[in-house]
């Protein structure tokens, strides 16, 4: 793993320890995102973990109205992308930050219960289920 590798992880941690830094600033989430779909194939996996971790700087109850429209946009369009690890990472992410009741959310693991990426359909039927929220 390279430089980009360890700045991917870097920001990951920094997500987990002092997520009040990153949550004001959604493009962060957005860049990720991007680099799961643009990185290499070898380092998609560090990029994908890194993100896993940053989605706790997202969660719903820290953010303004206008950061969870911006994200639920950045799911929704997430989930029809070509890239098998951008739709489980849009997966994964509407059912950590969103509540159980939050409908845009139940809607991503709809769509994404019906991917045909097996991982990606377990995600949606996660987010599907009552006991994952």
């Amino acid at each position: 793993m390279g430089l980009r590798g360890f700045a991917y992880q870097a920001v990951g941690h920094l997500a987990q320890r002092l997520p009040e830094l990153l949550r004001h600033d959604v493009d962060i989430a957005h860049r990720f995102f991007t680099a799961l779909s643009d990185e290499p194939a070898g380092l998609r996996a560090t990029v994908a973990e890194a993100a896993s971790a940053l989605s706790a700087a997202y969660r719903m109850e820290s953010l303004e109205g206008g950061q969870v429209t911006q994200l639920q946009e950045l799911l929704h369009r997430s989930m029809s992308s070509h890239k098998d690890a951008v739709r489980l990472c849009a997966a994964q992410w509407a059912a950590r930050l969103f509540p159980f009741s939050h409908v845009p959310a139940r809607f991503l693991a709809v769509l994404a219960a019906g991917d045909t990426k097996l991982e990606v359909r377990e995600e949606g039927l996660r987010g599907l289920r009552l006991s994952a929220a």
